[in-house]
C-alpha cells in the first residue's frame, strides 16, 4: 500500500529527521524499489544527510595523494560513519558508492550476484543492527579472473 508507505515517511520526516544513517538508508532503499521518486522532501534530505556526504568521503579517499592523507580522511570517515550509524549503503545504493571510491563499471551476472550476496551473508550471519557501527567491519566478496595469453587464472 503506496499511502501507507507515504504516512510513514511524513511521520520519519516529522519526528526523526536526524535519525539513525541505517534507518535512512532502510526506508530509501524500500522507496526506491517501489518507484517512489516524489516524496515530499524525502530524497532532498536523504540526499543531504546520508548519500552526498557518504559519497564525497569516499571521493575524498580515491583521491588522496599520500597515505598520511589517506588516513586522515579515512578517520573522517569513520568518525562521520559512526556519528550517523551508518554501517551501509544497501543495495539500492552501492553502485553510487563503489562508482564514488574508483570502481570501474564491469558486465555482471545474476549469478555472480547471487553467489556473492549468499557469501556475505554466510560470514556475517552474526552481524546484528544494535551492533557498533564502523568501516572497520565491511565484508566483501570479491571474484576475480586474469587472462593473459593462453593462461587463465579464476579465483574462486
Amino acid at each position: 500500500n503506496q499511502g501507507g508507505f507515504h504516512r510513514i515517511l511524513s511521520h520519519f520526516l516529522k519526528v526523526c529527521s536526524r535519525s539513525l544513517g541505517v534507518e535512512w538508508v532502510t526506508l530509501a532503499s524500500i522507496a526506491q524499489e517501489r518507484g517512489l521518486q516524489s516524496l515530499n522532501g524525502f530524497w532532498a534530505q536523504f540526499e543531504s544527510f546520508v548519500l552526498a556526504p557518504a559519497l564525497r568521503h569516499l571521493e575524498a579517499l580515491r583521491v588522496a595523494m599520500s597515505e598520511v592523507t589517506f588516513n586522515e580522511r579515512f578517520q573522517t570517515m569513520q568518525r562521520w560513519v559512526d556519528e550517523i550509524q551508518l554501517p551501509h549503503l544497501g543495495p539500492k545504493f552501492l553502485t553510487d558508492a563503489l562508482l564514488a571510491a574508483g570502481a570501474q563499471r564491469a558486465q555482471s551476472t545474476a549469478e555472480w550476484m547471487m553467489e556473492a550476496r549468499a557469501a556475505v551473508a554466510d560470514t556475517a550471519w552474526w552481524s546484528c543492527p544494535k551492533a557498533a557501527v564502523s568501516s572497520q567491519g565491511v565484508v566483501a566478496f570479491l571474484s576475480a579472473e586474469l587472462q593473459v595469453g593462453a593462461r587463465r587464472v579464476t579465483d574462486p
